[in-house]
């Protein structure tokens, strides 16, 4: 069988692949500071990383954010895997640090509103929309009961308290 043997110790130094979601409403500027501050974070202040490429991969628009994807190049053999996943932990934690400092938040995108289903056919229909007219009919009934009455608002709640 055809099976490849990789001696690790040998390699050379290993690039990772280290993903950040930045929230699609960060100002471009803001943007430019924090890939300036991972840049100077890698080759300056870690003294884990050799070099780091960053390059937005996606647009997810959809969900919010820009799919940041740092590669930094490991100092560490290939073989130290522990010091390798370390190092990428401390990556993550500046970039977290980071952006809690400038202000850079992740605001859920907002969700489309489903349309309600129409109304049920049968037996169930039927107990549905009397269930509902039963419902609406309680409510303008107390429209006239007066100041305590609520004025058709429900949990006897008035103009003024809503």
């Amino acid at each position: 069988k055809n099976m490849a043997l990789t001696n690790l110790s040998r390699s050379g130094k290993l690039t990772l692949l280290v993903q950040l979601m930045v929230p699609v409403a960060t100002q471009s500027s803001k943007i430019n500071e924090l890939l300036e501050a991972i840049t100077s974070y890698v080759s300056d202040g870690s003294g884990d990383w050799s070099a780091c490429d960053n390059q937005f991969g996606e647009a997810a628009l959809d969900k919010g954010h820009l799919l940041l994807n740092i590669w930094p190049t490991s100092v560490y053999a290939a073989h130290e895997i522990m010091a390798i996943y370390a190092a990428k932990s401390r990556l993550l934690l500046f970039c977290h640090a980071y952006m809690q400092a400038a202000n850079i938040e992740y605001i859920m995108p907002v969700l489309p509103m489903r349309d309600s289903p129409g109304p049920r056919a049968g037996l169930a229909g039927v107990v549905e929309q009397a269930l509902s007219a039963a419902a609406v009919g309680k409510l303008t009934a107390a429209k006239g009961q007066g100041d305590g009455g609520g004025g058709g608002l429900p949990f006897g709640l008035t103009a003024k308290q809503a």
